[in-house]
C-alpha cells in the first residue's frame, strides 16, 4: 500500500525548510561579523594599552617620554649600553640621556635638562644702508657676552669662517648693528653677499647660519 502525500503539504514543508535555512545562513553571517568586530576591538585595546605602558614606564628617561629611548630594562651602567638619540649613560640614575654637558651637543647647541637645545642667533634682517655699510638685526641669545658680525661680499657660495672684512664686535645686550662693510660690491646675483652673527657665551661661540643678501637688498 503506497503512502499518499498531499502536494500542497509537501510544498508548504519545503518552503518552510527553505526559510529556516535562509535564517540560519543570515544568523551565521551576523555571528561571523560580530566575532570579527570583537577581535578587531580587542586588538586595538591591547595595542593602546601597550603604548600607554611604554610611555608611562619609569625607564623612559629624559623629558620627552620613551620615544627612541634605548635604556636597558635593568638600567645602564656605561655608554656602551646606550645608543640612538640618547647615547650617554648617567650611571647615578641608570638612564640613557641625550647629553650631560655642552660638549656632547652640536656646536650650535647647549645641554639643557639632558637635551641638546639650539641656541645660535637667528639673523632676522640684513640689508645695505650704503655700499659701505650694512644693517643687521638678529634674535638675542640668553647669556651672550657679545656678538661678532662677519660679512662676505664675494660672489661665491657661502664659506663658513671665510670673510672679506675684520670681525665687527658689539655688546651682548644689543640685537642690531650698522656694520661698516668696507667697499661692499653690493652686486645682484645668485651667490651674492653673506652675513653671519656669532654669539659668545663665555668663550663658547654660537654661530648663526649664513644670511644671504639678495640683489634687491642693495
Amino acid at each position: 500500500m503506497s503512502t499518499y502525500y498531499d502536494p500542497a503539504v509537501v510544498a508548504a514543508v519545503q518552503e518552510s525548510n527553505k526559510r529556516q535555512s535562509g535564517r540560519l545562513v543570515v544568523l551565521a553571517i551576523v555571528i561571523i561579523i560580530i566575532v570579527i568586530g570583537l577581535a578587531i576591538a580587542i586588538y586595538f585595546i591591547l595595542r593602546n594599552s601597550k603604548s600607554l605602558a611604554s610611555v608611562n614606564s619609569p625607564q623612559s628617561g629624559g623629558t620627552g617620554g620613551g620615544n627612541n629611548n634605548n635604556t636597558p630594562s635593568t638600567g645602564c651602567t656605561s655608554n656602551d649600553q646606550c645608543s640612538g638619540v640618547r647615547p650617554y649613560c648617567k650611571t647615578e640614575t641608570g638612564r640613557c640621556l641625550q647629553c650631560m654637558n655642552d660638549t656632547q651637543c652640536e656646536v650650535y647647541q647647549e645641554c639643557r635638562n639632558s637635551n641638546c637645545v639650539t641656541v645660535r642667533p637667528n639673523v632676522l634682517e640684513a640689508r645695505y644702508i650704503t655700499s659701505d655699510s650694512l644693517y643687521v638685526n638678529w634674535e638675542p641669545v640668553a647669556g651672550a657676552n657679545y656678538y661678532v658680525i662677519n660679512f662676505d661680499d664675494r660672489n661665491t657660495p657661502y664659506q663658513p669662517g671665510v670673510t672679506d672684512m675684520l670681525p665687527y664686535t658689539v655688546n651682548g645686550n644689543v640685537t642690531s648693528a650698522t656694520v661698516p662693510s668696507g667697499n661692499a660690491a653690493c652686486a645682484p646675483g645668485p651667490n651674492n653677499s653673506f652675513v653671519t652673527v656669532t654669539a659668545y657665551i663665555g668663550a663658547v661661540a654660537r654661530v648663526s647660519e649664513g644670511y644671504k643678501l639678495a640683489g634687491n637688498d642693495c
